[in-house]
């Protein structure tokens, strides 16, 4: 009983915050509440400027409100959320978040918090390395009153586990904060998360542009995959190593999207994420292997193999897997998480780890093409990052097709 009214103090008391901070949404020209601007509002504007009693700036804003606004959408949480007016700050708690930003050319002085992620991950994020900006926490740990001090338009948030909003968010909404749900990493919804961000923020070109790139890239493998009879598809097993020594399957969702997409077929196409029975893998007999490292290799110089090596090692050397075709015959390949898509890391990346695994899967098949150039353009193009692959960072590793990393 004591708990369940700490909790309701606690409960009470941001909310309290929340209304001292938070203002709630003001729009211009709005003279009868209801957050929209009528023809009648901007004539009624209009009056005001001719009167000198409003700038015309502010009538132009009026005016832009009344003819693009209000604009709704549902988010990845399944929830309708309007926007009234153009935003103009934005807090984000991932760096998934912050690199949907960066592709969509949103200009930095709209930010006004940022999450502690992209702090911990400084060469691939140099514009915050000396920045002032305040920091927020990350994913479901977010200083709510940090946030509500600050009073952004809107704050970027990850949709939760199984798409359950994390209990902050909806606090943040109850104290009158505008948030949006994307997870802006699993590449199925990628696509219209892009969109609908595209949307919300009056960067809709910016988002067509990089589409055409991205969906290009995908419906070219594509369109080599579709149509590989289902003998020819390699059975592929793709695996994570615990911190405490244990082996799961890496992501039943990405998995299966991400090998389906680049020709092969998921020996566990629906078993959940957990612990894998090293025996069910010895019976479906992977024809390849993918590992997935969690490693921090954005901060790497280019050729630190030790790592991935390291990983890649650990699965050849297995004695359960010695009989396994994958084992066998070397194809055992370790990827980074940066660029793999199940996990937040990768952010907008993880078509690049659909590149490589079409050219693994399939080497005769995709001789042209050159996943490290596709990463590259990426980062140059899109992200605007002085950043040269060859000399910085190390994301795939295979003594034979990357013999020093790449």
């Amino acid at each position: 009983m004591r708990w369940k009214c700490f909790a309701l103090i606690i409960a009470c008391t941001m909310l309290m915050i929340g209304s001292a901070f938070a203002q709630g949404i003001v729009v211009p020209g709005d003279n009868d509440g209801d957050k929209t601007v009528s023809a009648e509002e901007v004539a009624a504007a209009e009056k005001l400027t001719q009167e000198g009693k409003l700038s015309a700036d502010d009538l132009q804003e009026i005016k832009h409100i009344h003819e693009k606004y209000p604009r709704t959408i549902v988010d990845s949480a399944n929830r309708s959320v309007t926007i009234y007016k153009p935003i103009k700050s934005i807090i984000f708690t991932t760096r998934g978040n912050y690199e949907a930003l960066r592709t969509l050319r949103v200009p930095m002085d709209m930010i006004i918090g940022i999450s502690n992620d992209v702090v911990e991950a400084p060469s691939y994020h140099p514009e915050f390395n000396e920045s002032n900006l305040p920091t927020i926490g990350k994913y479901e740990d977010v200083d709510m009153e940090k946030v509500l001090e600050l009073n952004p338009d809107v704050v970027l948030a990850h949709p939760g586990a199984k798409l359950s909003p994390y209990p902050f968010i909806q606090q943040l909404e109850s104290a009158g904060v505008t948030v949006l749900c994307f997870e802006l990493h699993v590449p199925e919804p990628y696509p219209e998360e892009i969109r609908k961000l595209g949307y919300v923020l009056e960067r809709e070109d910016e988002a067509q542009a990089f589409l055409e790139f991205y969906n290009g890239l995908l419906d070219s493998i594509r369109t080599k995959t579709k149509d590989i009879p289902e003998e020819n598809q390699p059975r592929i097993y793709c695996e994570i190593k615990t911190s405490s020594g244990k082996y799961y399957r890496s992501h039943p969702e990405y998995d299966k999207y991400s090998i389906a997409l680049a020709g092969g077929k998921d020996i566990f196409p629906t078993e959940p994420f957990g612990e894998v029975d090293v025996e069910a893998v010895m019976k479906r007999n992977p024809d390849a292997i993918v590992r997935v490292v969690v490693s921090g290799t954005d901060e790497l110089e280019a050729g630190y193999i030790d790592e991935l090596k390291a990983a890649r090692d650990d699965v050849m050397n297995r004695p359960e897997l010695q009989n396994v075709t994958a084992v066998k015959t070397g194809k055992v390949f370790t990827i980074a998480t940066p660029i793999w898509g199940a996990y937040g890391y990768a952010g907008g990346r993880h078509f690049v780890s659909i590149a490589y695994l079409a050219k693994w899967f399939h080497p005769d098949l995709f001789k042209d093409l050159d996943p490290e150039a596709i990463h590259q353009e990426y980062l140059t193009k899109f992200q605007g990052l002085d950043y040269d692959l060859k000399t910085r960072g190390v994301f795939v590793y295979h003594p034979e097709y990357h013999p020093d990393g790449e």
